[in-house]
């Protein structure tokens, strides 16, 4: 079958998007499955189409004069338009009429062309959800996209597929019943529908009130990555500054050692809304955990923990390039003491090697739904923006576990033969993609 692969997030700087995309892609593709097109992440959140046009002309009409615009005698007719020209995206909450303009002036659009080509060539659509589905208000222009790209394919006859998704209420708006309403009513004609939390199937489950929904709880295709830490012999590196991506900037050399006990903070996607006040709390957290003796490193794992930076300049904290390897970052996770995070993914990383997780807020239920994924005895998440409270709650809690290695060796053993599990259990989006 021949697949068009939509929402492969690589090219963006967020650690979660450049892990799963990849983790998703390998277990989609075999004998049976060849991913022919690609739509990547920078493209779902942005507007295809730029500047669309005129208030008081077609599209058609304006391309053409646009086309002219270096010819003296069309130069002035083309300003003129453009002096009254709006900026618009094709794509709206009313998809039926996305739809229709698509239909009508994709020709006239390059970036428009490109999917119009993509969905000619593919069997199927095959949608990594990710994080995406969150019924905010308004609705989020990447879950509007996905939208738009599951009825279109279906009404040109495609498979469509929607696939380790999350499905969530915003924590700030609530739920958008109308989001809500069209959402249920093209999964109702999707060919299958995975959910990478137990979290998810359960919400979505509550909205499908008619049961109209066949849908199924698979666990995130980043659990698969457990293949490069079986072994057990996947380190950080011995030469710290070797992690340095380039253009391998003076700021960051002599500040990593891995070769001692560390601990691993990072951000939060809420966090991220309010990085000013993100900035006083996380820099009492790192002072206090920094109290215990351990090194200490801070983790920017997206564009959304740039507050990190200064952070680490307030604290003197080792900061790690937001943009160095995958894989590298994965195993700097994966083998620190702990880890205290507000990151689903980066949360998932760590656990592959056995590595306990401190949850802080989100902007969605997906850290209290991986606690219950990964059997966390007790389902705990702290404030995004810790208060003095959480930092101590956080820092006693850290403290409990560091002092009693055969506890913390006992649970990262625990970590890991779960992870185990879910890691065989990705394999089971295969039985839905046919």
């Amino acid at each position: 079958m021949k697949i068009l692969y939509i929402g492969d997030n690589r090219n963006r700087v967020n650690w979660g998007c450049r892990a799963t995309s990849k983790a998703l892609k390998d277990i989609l593709i075999n004998s049976q499955n060849e991913v022919v097109s690609t739509i990547d992440g920078k493209e779902t959140h942005t507007s295809f189409t730029r500047t669309l046009y005129s208030k008081k002309i077609s599209v058609k009409w304006f391309k053409r004069f646009e086309n002219r615009k270096h010819n003296l005698v069309f130069y002035p007719i083309y300003k003129a338009i453009v002096s009254q020209r709006i900026e618009k995206d094709f794509l709206t909450g009313n998809l039926e009429k996305s739809i229709e303009f698509f239909e009508k002036n994709y020709m006239y659009f390059p970036s428009l062309v490109k999917i119009y080509e993509d969905l000619s060539k593919s069997d199927a659509i095959v949608i990594n959800g990710e994080g995406t589905m969150i019924f905010s208000t308004p609705a989020r222009r990447d879950t509007l996209f996905y939208l738009f790209m599951l009825k279109l394919g279906q009404k040109l006859g495609k498979k469509t597929y929607l696939i380790n998704a999350m499905i969530s209420d915003c924590p700030k708006t609530g739920r958008n019943l109308q989001t809500v309403k069209t959402t249920l009513e093209i999964f109702a004609k999707a060919d299958a529908i995975t959910l990478r939390d137990p979290l998810s199937f359960r919400i979505l489950k509550e909205m499908d009130t008619e049961s109209c929904v066949k849908f199924e709880f698979i666990p995130d295709a980043l659990f698969s990555w457990r293949k490069y830490f079986e072994s057990g012999q996947f380190s950080p590196p011995v030469i710290g500054d070797s992690i340095i991506p380039w253009p391998e900037e003076d700021q960051y050399f002599g500040k990593f050692d891995f070769s001692k006990p560390y601990i691993c903070i990072s951000g939060s996607s809420s966090a991220a809304w309010t990085p000013k006040e993100a900035v006083g709390g996380y820099i009492e957290l790192v002072k206090k955990i920094k109290s215990l003796g351990y090194n200490v490193f801070l983790v920017p794992t997206c564009s959304g923990d740039k507050f990190l930076e200064d952070v680490a300049e307030a604290t003197k904290t080792p900061l790690l390039p937001v943009n160095m390897q995958i894989l590298i970052g994965a195993s700097i996770l994966a083998n620190a003491e702990i880890f205290i995070s507000g990151r689903f993914h980066p949360s998932i990383l760590a656990s592959l090697g056995g590595t306990p997780c401190i949850f802080m807020g989100s902007n969605s239920h997906k850290n209290k739904s991986l606690q219950e994924m990964l059997d966390y005895k007790e389902i705990v998440e702290f404030n995004a923006i810790p208060t003095a409270s959480d930092i101590e709650k956080i820092f006693s809690f850290t403290e409990r576990l560091l002092n009693n290695k055969e506890i913390l060796s006992k649970e990262r053993n625990r970590i890991k033969s779960k992870v185990d599990e879910l890691s065989i259990k990705t394999r089971r989006i295969l039985e839905y993609i046919n």
